[in-house]
C-alpha cells in the first residue's frame, strides 16, 4: 500500500485555477499542474475552490538591506563605518593630518602612507601650477583641481574644491598662516 500524499500548505505555495491562469496570460512559468477529485484547491486569484489547476510556489520576499546615506549629497553606504569615512570628506574633520601639505585621513597608516610621497624626490611637475609630485598618479589625481568638476576656487592659491566645506576648511589654513 502506498501512504497517502499530504498537499503542500498554502503558507508554502500558492494555486491558481485554468480559467484564472488563461485570463493572467500564463505569466505563471513555474508551476506545476494539479489536480483532485475533489475541489480541495483554493485559486489565489479569484478565491474560489477548484479541482483541476497549478500550483506555485510563493516568491519570498527579501528584506532589503539597511543602507545609510550621507544627509549631505545622499550617497549611501553598506555599514555606518563606510559612511563615517564617507562624512569626513564633508566636515574636512580628519583625525590625521599631513602636517607637511595640511591632507586629512582617517586613519594613521593612510597618513603613514601618504608621507612616503612627501619623503621620495617629487620629480613630476604640474603643468598648471607647478605643484610638484613623486608619481603620475599623484599628478592625475591632482590635475582633477585644475578641472570643472571642482567648483570652489580658493583666490589665494587659485587650488580648486569640489566641496564647499572643504574650500571653507582651506581658507581657515590661509588665515592661520597670516
Amino acid at each position: 500500500m502506498s501512504e497517502s500524499k499530504e498537499l503542500p500548505s498554502q503558507e508554502e505555495f500558492e494555486y491558481i485555477c485554468d480559467i484564472c491562469r488563461e485570463e493572467c496570460g500564463k505569466r505563471h512559468k513555474r508551476n506545476h499542474r494539479v489536480s483532485s477529485l475533489e475541489s480541495c484547491f483554493q485559486c489565489k486569484v479569484c478565491k474560489k475552490p477548484f479541482s483541476m489547476g497549478f500550483v506555485t510556489r510563493k516568491f519570498k520576499m527579501i528584506p532589503k538591506k539597511e543602507t545609510y546615506t550621507c544627509e549631505i549629497c545622499k550617497k549611501s553606504y553598506k555599514t555606518e563605518a563606510y559612511l563615517k569615512y564617507h562624512s569626513l570628506k564633508h566636515s574636512n574633520d580628519w583625525p590625521c593630518w599631513c602636517s607637511t601639505c595640511k591632507k586629512g585621513f582617517a586613519f594613521p597608516y593612510l597618513l603613514e602612507v601618504h608621507m612616503r610621497a612627501h619623503e621620495d624626490e617629487l620629480e613630476i611637475e604640474c603643468s598648471i601650477c607647478s605643484a610638484k609630485f613623486g608619481s603620475k598618479k599623484d599628478l592625475n589625481i591632482h590635475n582633477l583641481t585644475h578641472s570643472e568638476e571642482y567648483k570652489w576656487k580658493c583666490k589665494v592659491c587659485l587650488k580648486s574644491f569640489q566641496f564647499v566645506s572643504e574650500i571653507k576648511q582651506h581658507m581657515r589654513e590661509h588665515e592661520s598662516s597670516e
